[in-house]
């Protein structure tokens, strides 16, 4: 459900003469994300002989996600050219969806 509603959003913003690329890059990064995650919980498991050591490895990189997200939120705010970001009224709908 979730790539759905990033599909979704994606092609609001993208140029459509370039859907082909930015959609492959989506799957990409959704792959190499569900195997790096998978990856980084089993070796911090190993490492350090317990699964909860091997989850907050997880725990600590969404942290991480959440500053860099809240960074570019903040330098988002900071531009004058406003143009080519999505309308917030659309991504609030599709949050709601």
């Amino acid at each position: 459900m979730t790539i759905w509603r990033s599909s979704r959003i994606l092609t609001k913003i993208i140029p459509a003469e370039k859907a082909g690329e930015y959609f492959g890059i989506m799957d990409i990064c959704g792959q190499g994300a569900s195997f790096l995650g998978t990856a980084l919980v089993s070796i911090s498991s190993q490492l350090t002989g317990s699964i909860n050591k091997g989850v907050g490895a997880v725990a600590v990189l969404f942290v991480i996600g959440i500053l860099l997200f809240r960074k570019a939120i903040s330098m988002r705010s900071n531009t004058e050219d406003k143009n080519n970001t999505v309308d917030d009224e659309i991504c609030l709908k599709e949050q709601k969806v």
